[in-house]
């Protein structure tokens, strides 16, 4: 009995000192049914996304937008990490499969309106969809995109985020970089 009582003593312990310690997009394993109390970029463990994070030799880029467009469009909107879910869905897809390589501009474009559409979007993610979009969308139309979502970032970093110069000091950085994109895109 006492072993029982140490080990979930320590797996709380642990757990919250990873949760307290893990950068805003993470993906932080939350055992729990309660989700309305998730982090920024936290999503439950149990949820079918990990397999597509922990197994990419296994999936296609294609499973990833499956998964993203029937399951986490349709099935999770409602949930309250959706945000969440969808920011770390399409990271993964950009990050650890090559869908910006393979995928038709189309379907570039449908992941560059969903960014569009989250608060606060990897920034690294968002400048690497808007870079691929070069060639395929004016350069003015990328650069007043991404100052659009810099702008917006901000905006809700000020209103919404708890101690907003805390985050700005330690994430800042990520988000000044669309400022520094959209203001290297030559004007053609």
């Amino acid at each position: 009995m006492q072993k029982s009582i140490f080990y979930t003593t320590a797996m709380a312990f642990l757990l919250v000192s990873c949760q307290k310690n893990a950068p805003q997009d993470a993906v932080v394993p939350v055992n729990t049914t309660e989700t309305s109390n998730l982090s920024l970029g936290v999503i439950p463990k149990d949820i079918e996304l990990n397999k597509f994070i922990f197994n990419p030799q296994n999936f296609s880029w294609k499973a990833v937008d499956e998964y993203y467009r029937q399951e986490v469009l349709i099935k999770h909107k409602s949930d309250s990490f959706y945000n969440n879910l969808r920011k770390v869905t399409i990271a993964t897809l950009v990050n650890q499969y090559d869908f910006l390589q393979s995928a038709s501009i189309n379907q570039i474009e449908f992941y560059a309106n969903e960014l569009m559409a989250i608060d606060l979007p990897d920034p690294a993610v968002f400048i690497k969809v808007m870079d691929r979009l070069k060639g395929h969308w004016t350069d003015q139309k990328i650069q007043a995109i991404s100052n659009q979502k810099y702008s917006e970032t901000q905006r809700f970093i000020q209103n919404n985020l708890n101690e907003p110069e805390k985050f700005l000091q330690k994430e800042g950085d990520k988000y000044e970089a669309i400022k520094t994109f959209a203001a290297g895109i030559s004007q053609k």
